[in-house]
């Protein structure tokens, strides 16, 4: 039988787990594949990073983790959806009408969409891991009082 729990910030440096601050580096340090189609290249976009920067900036002197970058791009894909004339008064954010874009690079919807699924697979990878050396250890405690 295999049980998940969910535990509460901190909990993983006491099991020795993957670390808020390590997991958002990993996320910043994956860099996004665009296919360009007119050059049939694919293009390196530093794109997490990119906005994981800026995020930096705005909350400076605390800087951003990967928990702040996901929101962000979950935002800004509610945004660049909520502008097409199409899209339905219940899908589109009430800021959208008072707010435009300043860089229309961070509302590039195949780049936010690649952006989304690189951290959540880089997060995922870490926890991965990180269960994978689990299992390998002969005596953790940790289980134990389950």
């Amino acid at each position: 039988m295999r049980v998940t729990a969910l535990l509460g910030a901190g909990a993983s440096v006491d099991i020795g787990g993957p670390l808020s601050v390590d997991l958002t580096y990993r996320v910043r340090a994956r860099v996004q594949e665009i296919y360009d189609p007119k050059t049939q290249n694919i293009n390196r976009v530093p794109f997490l990073n990119e906005v994981s920067t800026k995020l930096d900036n705005y909350f400076s002197p605390e800087k951003s983790h990967f928990e702040d970058i996901f929101y962000a791009l979950e935002s800004l894909s509610s945004f660049t959806r909520g502008w097409r004339p199409r899209t339905i008064k219940k899908f589109k954010p009430h800021l959208g009408s008072l707010l435009s874009p300043i860089n229309e690079r961070f509302f590039d919807e195949l780049l936010l969409l690649h952006a989304k699924r690189d951290l959540l697979s880089e997060v995922g990878d870490a926890i991965n891991g990180y269960d994978s050396l689990f299992y390998r250890r002969e005596n953790y405690i940790g289980y134990e009082v389950l």
